[in-house]
C-alpha cells in the first residue's frame, strides 16, 4: 500500500523573501528604508502599527536590492506608506465616530428618559416599575442602533438626538396604539 506523500507547509509571506543569509549591504539598504518609512508616519503611530509597516516594507521589497534605482524603490515605499497612513486616519475617523456617538447615546437617553415621563403611565408603566425599565431598555437599544446608523459626527448633535428620540418614541407610541392616527401623535408632541 502506498504511503501518502508528506504534507508540505503552506508558502508564508517569510517565503517571498530571499533564502539563506542576506548579505549586510542589503540588510543595511533595506534597515534604512525600513526607517524612512516609520519615520515618514504620524509620532501618534502605535508600535503595532509601525511593525506591520516595516513587514510591509520588507515584503514589498523582497526581491529588489540596493542595485536597483533609488526611484523605483521610493515608489514603492511611498504606496506602502501612504496605504499605512490611510489605515491610519480611518482607524482614527472611527474612533472619533465612535466616542460622538457613545456621548450623543448617553445625552439620548437622558432625553428619552424625559419623553418616556410625557407618556400616560397606563401606557409605560409608573416611574420605577419593572414595565418602564423594560420601556426604557428597549427603546435605549433602538436608539444606539439608530444613532449609530444615522450620525455622521459633522450634525448639530444636540438637536439632532432630540430628533432621533421623539421619532423613535413617536413611533413606539404608534406600535402600541395602532388605533391612533398620527395627528394624536403630533398633538402629544412627539414629533
Amino acid at each position: 500500500m502506498p504511503k501518502n506523500p508528506p504534507i508540505r507547509p503552506r508558502p508564508s509571506s517569510s517565503s517571498l523573501e530571499p533564502r539563506g543569509p542576506q548579505s549586510p549591504e542589503r540588510l543595511s539598504w533595506l534597515n534604512r528604508w525600513k526607517r524612512e518609512a516609520v519615520r515618514a508616519l504620524p509620532a501618534s503611530a502605535d508600535a503595532a502599527t509601525r511593525a506591520r509597516l516595516r513587514a510591509d516594507i520588507g515584503q514589498a521589497l523582497a526581491r529588489y536590492g540596493p542595485e536597483h534605482p533609488e526611484e523605483e524603490i521610493r515608489d514603492i515605499v511611498q504606496m506602502i506608506i501612504e496605504r499605512a497612513k490611510t489605515t491610519l486616519e480611518q482607524e482614527a475617523q472611527a474612533q472619533r465616530r465612535r466616542a460622538i456617538v457613545e456621548a450623543s447615546h448617553r445625552l439620548g437617553v437622558v432625553l428619552l428618559q424625559g419623553e418616556i415621563n410625557k407618556l400616560p403611565g397606563e401606557l409605560v408603566g409608573e416611574p420605577g416599575s419593572a414595565k418602564r425599565l423594560h420601556v426604557l431598555a428597549t427603546l435605549r437599544d433602538r436608539l444606539r442602533a439608530r444613532l449609530e446608523e444615522n450620525l455622521a459626527g459633522e450634525e448639530d448633535l444636540p438637536r439632532q438626538v432630540l430628533t432621533h428620540v421623539k421619532e423613535l418614541v413617536a413611533s413606539w407610541f404608534m406600535d402600541q396604539n395602532p388605533s391612533v392616527d398620527r395627528h394624536t401623535v403630533l398633538k402629544h408632541g412627539f414629533v
